[in-house]
């Protein structure tokens, strides 16, 4: 988007600055923005938006998912594994490749130097920098069972994981769950693909019908659940 001669802000397309030999792509699932530029990723290609000049990142196989977190863009390849943009150079982190198989929906910050990840197949993971650890809480059956499939972080250091069976599951730094947003939390479907909090601390969730925002930081709001035994 950029102003036109009235400053009325207009959308430009970025096609005619792709070199003829990237055109060929799928729909660009995700937009990531950074001090370094704006990112878009579609399966064939990442595309970075910078200075007036557009770079473009071709995979081995194919990208599945991208996350910006503390400036930094991560993406998942196909068959490769969890990999992390060093100067420009995409570059597999270490013990990245045990998800060359296993998607991953979650990569948030856990704490100051830590990551939150997310995948079907391993669940929610602390990563170091150099090793996975298991970050077991009390909604690991649930997330297991309702598929998660997106998450945020939310005010003091808590996260929201969206499922796409179970609504959204809100959990605090040491896995204890707080609350459970679901039919019987007001939203009108447990498909839940994603969760984003706005500048009030509002929670905003993205379903199969419609969205949802939850005023997820009042004080009186938090009450600790007893997980429902069937989604």
């Amino acid at each position: 988007v950029a102003p036109d001669s009235l400053g009325i802000p207009r959308f430009h397309s970025l096609l005619p600055e792709v070199p003829p030999e990237y055109r060929q792509f799928s729909q660009v699932w995700q937009t990531l923005a950074t001090s370094h530029g704006v990112y878009f990723r579609s399966s064939e290609y990442i595309f970075r938006w910078a200075n007036g000049r557009l770079r473009v990142w071709k995979p081995e196989h194919s990208f599945h998912v991208a996350f910006a977190v503390r400036d930094t863009i991560y993406v998942r390849q196909r068959q490769v594994g969890l990999m992390r943009l060093v100067d420009d150079s995409l570059q597999l982190v270490p013990k990245g490749e045990r998800f060359a198989e296993d998607p991953i929906y979650v990569l948030l910050p856990y704490g100051e130097r830590k990551l939150l990840v997310g995948s079907r197949g391993a669940g929610l993971l602390i990563y170091d920098g150099s090793d996975f650890s298991p970050f077991r809480t009390e909604a690991d059956s649930y997330l297991k069972r309702n598929l998660l499939y997106h998450g945020t972080v939310l005010p003091n250091s808590w996260f929201a994981i969206a499922t796409l069976r179970g609504g959204v599951v809100v959990l605090d730094a040491q896995g204890h769950l707080l609350r459970v947003l679901d039919k019987r939390a007001g939203i009108k479907d447990q498909s839940a693909k994603y969760v984003f909090v706005d500048r009030q601390g509002g929670l905003w969730v993205a379903l199969d019908n419609g969205v949802a925002r939850f005023e997820i930081t009042s004080p009186v709001s938090y009450t600790h659940l007893t997980l429902p035994t069937k989604a």
